[in-house]
């Protein structure tokens, strides 16, 4: 026997006594096969088998070493990944990329979606690796040996060895051709986390994640002083950041900021107002200026309640104030529907302003307030308004929950009228936390603060060019009201209605000659009250009565109503003349004597009969029948009269003479 039959019958030898090893082996996978399988780095492979201690044995196989995992010994998901790319060396089909066996079926979705959340790098890198693929396996299917194809390859591109492109295709083998590209994404993940202790962490959270919002170096500082109280390992700063940048955004927003901010995080609802008609649906909200205003012997920042127009977001009515309380609410709701007509329904939010009893009450989903059975209904519901509600922390500046809300914003009432010319100087700053030394200086009247609020808000309704849906950048707010509001097609306030918003300021005592002075409004020059009269309150003299007015009207009438919510009559002002103004006695003297000539008009009018007519038309008195069993006494036994008596019976007796003649003369004059 040659020397080179003796080698091949030694290797014949060694293959055959390896064939029962092979057949141990059947069970066992390497790294690789593992992290093809779970389409992860054969580094994570690692990791994991160390960290968890996954057992394992060394196979000497074509003599190289290799860590295998038995099947039965790894983790049930590794089970699960290898059960379902594990195709067979010997499938033709497999090597050649056609579709697997059904045994070996992968999630196609899964797959395709990991390729999505990846960067452009790494598709572009699987666009280069699959392109290098199909040429290996054009070349093998033109009848060349797979590792001359690819090492032709390999030479050609010039940046791959042949070794690596032998692993990529034994990679994605599991795969149908179609979905090569996702299977050859490059597996580096990153260096992975650094490990951290569980004290370290809970520490920074605690100190980082509150409303205080401190900054992270100033919580590091912290972290190291109890870290070297109690022995902690803390990583770097760098490292710190990292791991709170990777809490989710939604969990910082709501633990520093609040959840107001978690809120505004997600996109807002957009409503189309294209169905509504303007004066159709109304929203109000109550500003606080920017501005010192001096009024009522003091200085304070205004306050105005503004009701807005859903559809054209025209400003409608307005009122303003030292505060924002109730009836500053209605008496612009007063203003909005005296103008405008009743809208069919109202925004407001739920505050104590808004959502009071005299206003609200008796409405749905209203949450102010304990609900009673004997809660009078408010005055919204009571004119047909439906009433629909806002949150507080939803609408503060938010335009997406009340459209007025947008007027307060950049460029909206703050810069139409805080800065306007007319309160130079009263300026308060934008968010007028403190009070400078000097602000009682610097205060306008309150007369010039509403006049540069008249001239404001007409500035932002006529200002053309608004980007709402109505307008779309081309009208302005009143165009956009005026092309769509119809007077005739909305309801009007009746009297009462428009009474029921005014204010009940106090209770006054009806004085002589049916007048009112009321405190409300004194008359600056002298100190004195405003006075209002009426005829019919003559009766009421000497009563008290309840009065309803207009705090920003006190020279127009005013409505009187009993205590107990009679309406009486409307008073009108009595404007107090001077000393010497000769041309207004005269004017007084003369209203007083024409309503005299009126009343004796009227009186002799009505008075259809005399005193004396009226006596005749009672029945004549007979004197009294003497009830039987009543005898007439003596004039012997009477007793003696006194001359008094003597006296009153000759007096009735002319009396009695002079009715008769009376009478007998009615009678002649056919009466």
């Amino acid at each position: 026997m040659t020397a080179a039959q003796a080698g091949n019958t030694a290797v014949q030898a060694g293959n055959i006594a390896a064939q029962p090893e092979a057949k141990t082996e059947r069970g066992a996978f390497g790294v690789r096969e593992i992290a093809a399988a779970m389409q992860i780095s054969r580094q994570a492979v690692q990791q994991r088998a160390a960290r968890r201690g996954w057992p394992w044995f060394e196979s000497g196989a074509r003599g190289v070493k290799r860590r295998l995992y038995r099947f039965a010994d790894l983790p049930a998901d590794v089970r699960q990944a290898l059960s379902r790319s594990d195709s067979g060396d010997s499938n033709p089909s497999a090597a050649c990329g056609a579709p697997p066996e059904a045994g070996s079926a992968y999630d196609r979705e899964s797959l395709w979606n990991s390729y999505a959340r990846r960067p452009d790098k790494a598709k572009a890198e699987a666009h280069r690796r699959r392109a290098l693929l199909l040429r290996v396996e054009a070349l093998a299917e033109a009848g060349h040996p797979l590792v001359q194809a690819l090492r032709a390859v390999a030479e050609t591109d010039g940046k791959t060895s042949w070794q690596t492109l032998r692993r990529w295709r034994y990679a994605v083998r599991p795969y149908a051709r179609a979905d090569w590209l996702p299977a050859l994404l490059p597996n580096y993940s990153g260096r992975g986390k650094a490990p951290l202790d569980p004290r370290v962490w809970d520490y920074i959270r605690a100190d980082y994640l509150r409303p205080e919002r401190p900054t992270l170096a100033a919580c590091y500082d912290r972290l190291l002083e109890a870290a070297r109280e109690h022995g902690w390992a803390v990583p770097s700063l760098r490292t710190i950041a990292r791991r709170i940048h990777d809490l989710p955004v939604e969990e910082r927003v709501l633990l520093r900021e609040g959840e107001h901010a978690l809120l505004r995080l997600y996109p807002a609802q957009q409503r189309s107002v294209r169905g509504l008609r303007a004066g159709e649906w109304v929203c109000g909200d109550g500003y606080r200026h920017n501005v010192f205003v001096r009024g009522g012997g003091r200085v304070f920042r205004p306050v105005t309640w503004i009701w807005a127009d859903v559809y054209s977001r025209r400003i409608l009515a307005w009122r303003t104030g030292d505060t924002e309380h109730g009836d500053l609410v209605r008496l612009a709701f007063g203003d909005l529907i005296g103008r405008y007509g009743i809208p069919s329904a109202a925004v407001i939010d739920n505050t104590r302003a808004a959502a009071n009893k005299w206003l609200t009450g008796g409405a749905p989903m209203r949450r102010r307030w304990r609900p009673r059975e004997d809660d009078p209904l408010g005055l919204l519901p009571a004119m047909g308004v439906a009433v629909h509600w806002t949150s507080v922390e939803a609408g503060r500046g938010w335009g997406q929950a009340k459209p007025v809300e947008r007027a307060f914003g950049v460029g909206g009432l703050g810069e139409a009228v805080d800065r306007h010319p007319r309160l130079a100087g009263a300026y308060a700053g934008s968010s007028a936390a403190a009070k400078p030394a000097n602000y009682g200086e610097r205060a306008v009247l309150q007369k010039d603060f509403r006049r540069a609020l008249d001239d404001g808000i007409r500035v932002w309704n006529a200002r053309p060019g608004r980007r709402t849906e109505i307008c779309a950048g081309l009208l302005s707010f009143d165009r956009a009201w005026r092309e769509s509001y119809r007077p005739d097609d909305v309801r009007r306030p009746t009297a009462e209605q428009m009474r029921m918003c005014m204010l009940a300021a106090e209770d006054a005592r009806v004085g002589r000659g049916g007048t009112i002075a009321l405190a409300a409004g004194a008359i600056a020059a002298g100190g004195g009250r405003n006075r209002y009269g009426a005829d019919f309150l003559l009766q009421y003299a000497g009563r008290r009565v309840v009065v309803r007015y207009d705090p920003a009207r006190l020279h127009d009438e005013v409505h009187v109503y009993t205590l107990d919510g009679r309406y009486l009559c409307a008073a009108e002002c009595i404007q107090a003349a001077g000393f010497g103004d000769a041309d207004a006695g005269r004017e007084h003297t003369r209203t007083r004597r024409r309503k005299a000539r009126a009343v004796k008009e009227i009186a002799s009018a009505e008075q259809r009969l005399g005193a004396l007519e009226a006596a005749a038309m009672l029945p004549a008195c007979a004197p009294p029948a003497m009830p039987p069993g009543v005898i007439e006494m003596d004039a012997a036994r009477r007793p003696p009269r006194s001359a008094a008596a003597a006296a009153g019976e000759e007096e009735q007796d002319w009396s009695a003479a002079a009715d008769d003649l009376i009478l007998a003369m009615a009678r002649g004059a056919g009466l």
